[in-house]
C-alpha cells in the first residue's frame, strides 16, 4: 500500500525528473544551434601589427541580432583577402562593433558597401576597409592609428564612426579596450596586448560552443578562492577606487577641454583627411507603439562639432539621414527579424546610410583625397 509520504516522494522525483530534462533538452539545443549556426573564429598574432587579429581564411558565422557570415582575410579585416595587396587607395573605416557588423554579411557591410557604391561607373576606384571590433573606442583608434598606416599603403581617408558621444569624453562608463581617462589630467591608457595561443584558442572555441564558458569561470573563481571577489556582498574592506571625475560633468569648459584635448591628438596620427560620423541613438524609435524621430542634437553635439572643426576633422551628424530611411522610406535603420525593431546594432538600412555618407564626402573632396 503507498502511503501518503510515498506519494509526494514520488511527485517530487517526477517534477524533478521534468525539470532536468527541460533543461538538458533546452542545454542540447542551444549547444546544436552553435555548432550549426555559430562559430567562433580563431585568433593569430600578426608581426605586422604587432597585435593579435582573427586568423586569416577563417569562415567566420554568428547569429545575434540579425545573422552574418564572412572570411577573415590578413591582417584581421573581413571580407578582403589581402588589403595591403590590393593596389586602390584606400578608405580606413574605424569603428566599434557598429563597423564591424556582425549583423549582416559581408555585401551588406558598410565598408563593402562604399567601396561599391563609389566604385560604380568610376575610373578612380577605392577600397573601403572596416578597422575595428567590439568595444573599440577612439582610444583604441588612436593607439593603431600609426600600425594601420603603416602596413596599408595608399590609405587616403580616415572616417570614424562614432555610435554616441560618450567615447570622447573620459571615464566612459561603457567598457572598452584603450580607455580615455581623467584623473586630475587627461590621459589615454591603452589596452594590454595579448597572444593567443593555439591552445587556448581551442579551449575558448570548445566553451563557447558549449555554453559552458561562465560554468568554467566561476569555477576557476572558486578553486583560486575568489569566488566572491569584486561582488558587493564580499566580506572585508572595499578598496578605494581610484578618484575620477565623472564623464557626466556638464561643465562647458571641461567638456570643451576633453573634447579639445582628445581630437587635437587623434587628428595628429592622421595624415591624411578624416571625417567623423555621428549616429544617433534616440531616432528613429519606437514609443507607445508608434515610430518616432526627433531632430534634436544630441547633448555636447554642437560643442563637438566645433572642437572636430578646432582639430582639423571634419565632422556630419547622420539625424537626418536615419530619420529621413523611416519618413520617406518607411524603414528603419536599426533592428531585425529576431531582435525589437529601431534599436540594437546597424541593419543593412544602416550599414548602407553610413556608406552614402562616406560616398557623399569622398564626392564632396574627391580631387583632394584621390589626387593621386
Amino acid at each position: 500500500m503507498v502511503t501518503a509520504e510515498g506519494r509526494k516522494t514520488g511527485r517530487t522525483r517526477t517534477a524533478l525528473q521534468w525539470i532536468a530534462s527541460f533543461l538538458l533538452a533546452g542545454y542540447a539545443v542551444f549547444v546544436l544551434h552553435d555548432l550549426l549556426v555559430n562559430n567562433l573564429p580563431p585568433h593569430a598574432f600578426d608581426a605586422e601589427l604587432q597585435r593579435t587579429v582573427l586568423a586569416p581564411g577563417f569562415e567566420w558565422r554568428r547569429e545575434s541580432e540579425g545573422y552574418g557570415s564572412t572570411r577573415v582575410g590578413k591582417l584581421g579585416i573581413l571580407g578582403v583577402p589581402d588589403a595591403a595587396g590590393d593596389p586602390r587607395p584606400k578608405v580606413l573605416i574605424w569603428g566599434d562593433s557598429y563597423v564591424e557588423g556582425m549583423e549582416v554579411s559581408d555585401e551588406e557591410r558598410v565598408p563593402q558597401v562604399t567601396t561599391r557604391l563609389w566604385n560604380r561607373n568610376r575610373d578612380r576606384p577605392i577600397l573601403a576597409l572596416g578597422i575595428g571590433a567590439a568595444g573599440w573606442s577612439l582610444a583604441d583608434h588612436y593607439f593603431y592609428l600609426p600600425r594601420y598606416h603603416r602596413v596599408l599603403p595608399r590609405h587616403v581617408l580616415d572616417v570614424f564612426v562614432l555610435s554616441g558621444l560618450g567615447d570622447a569624453l573620459p571615464n566612459n562608463p561603457v567598457a572598452t579596450r584603450s580607455r580615455f581617462v581623467y584623473r586630475g589630467e587627461f590621459e589615454l591608457v591603452a589596452d594590454r596586448e595579448v597572444r593567443v595561443s593555439a591552445e587556448s584558442t581551442r579551449r575558448q572555441a570548445l566553451l563557447h560552443s558549449s555554453h559552458l564558458g561562465y560554468p568554467a569561470q566561476l569555477l576557476r573563481r572558486i578553486l583560486d578562492g575568489r569566488a566572491f571577489e569584486g561582488l558587493r556582498f564580499a566580506p572585508g574592506p572595499v578598496a578605494p577606487a581610484p578618484p575620477e571625475v565623472s564623464s557626466s560633468d556638464d561643465s562647458p569648459e571641461f567638456v570643451r577641454e576633453a573634447f579639445d584635448w582628445l581630437l587635437t591628438r587623434l587628428a595628429g596620427r592622421t595624415t591624411q583627411p578624416a571625417l567623423v560620423l555621428l549616429m544617433p541613438n534616440d531616432t528613429p524609435q519606437i514609443e507607445d507603439g508608434r515610430v518616432v524621430t526627433t531632430a534634436r542634437r544630441e547633448k555636447h553635439e554642437e560643442e563637438f562639432r566645433k572642437a572636430c572643426r578646432r582639430a582639423g576633422l571634419d565632422f556630419r551628424s547622420l539625424r537626418k539621414p536615419f530619420n529621413r530611411a523611416y519618413l520617406e522610406e518607411g524603414v528603419l535603420p536599426r533592428g531585425f527579424a529576431n531582435s525589437l525593431p529601431g534599436q540594437g546594432h546597424l541593419n543593412a538600412v544602416g550599414h548602407r546610410i553610413l556608406a552614402e555618407a562616406i560616398v557623399d564626402y569622398l564626392k564632396e573632396h574627391e580631387d583632394a583625397i584621390l589626387q593621386n
